[in-house]
């Protein structure tokens, strides 16, 4: 398992590198309500070696709790970036790769 903080402020950045095939999905959690803020938007790009970045875009909301993107193919995935979108980037966002 890998696990962190998503970096803070506006479009902030976060890249994880993954050694090929071993993860199976991404969980993401924020605790929005408890810090008196909105739901934030994120960018979640996966790289698989054989198509490149893919990304989508999700809404964390604490009150539904975790989010969790599940790799449809993990034995190409080499590595995610997540950037934050639509807000000033201070909610307090984990995550973790297992």
């Amino acid at each position: 398992m890998m696990y962190g903080e998503l970096r803070e402020g506006e479009k902030a950045l976060t890249v994880i590198a993954l050694p090929r095939g071993r993860f199976r999905r991404l969980t993401l959690f924020c605790d929005s309500n408890r810090q008196d803020l909105y739901p934030t938007w994120l960018r979640v790009a996966l790289y698989n070696y054989e198509h490149g970045f893919q990304s989508e875009r999700y809404l964390l909301d604490g009150s539904k709790g975790p989010t969790e993107i599940v790799f449809d193919d993990p034995e190409n995935i080499g590595g995610v970036s997540i950037e934050r979108i639509r807000d000033a980037g201070d909610v307090h966002v984990a995550w973790s790769v297992v």
